[in-house]
């Protein structure tokens, strides 16, 4: 998920993008409630583990069901 400046990520506003890697982005982003700027990691879909009924299971909990 790539985000643009002046999007918003549930309350938080993107104020600009600061890196990006294999497991995703982060961004510089506003948030209301604290009256500063935070840093959001988004994720990749890959990084977070296989996606269950709508919800993503890591590997390791993966790991854990299977023996």
């Amino acid at each position: 998920m790539v985000l643009t400046v002046g999007s918003k990520l549930g309350l938080y506003e993107i104020v600009s993008l600061v890196g990006a890697g294999g497991m995703g982005q982060v961004y510089r982003a506003k948030d209301p409630r604290l009256r500063r700027e935070v840093a959001l990691k988004v994720l990749h879909a890959a990084a977070l583990g296989k996606i269950q009924n709508g919800k993503a299971v890591s590997c390791r909990k993966r790991d854990l069901e299977a023996r």
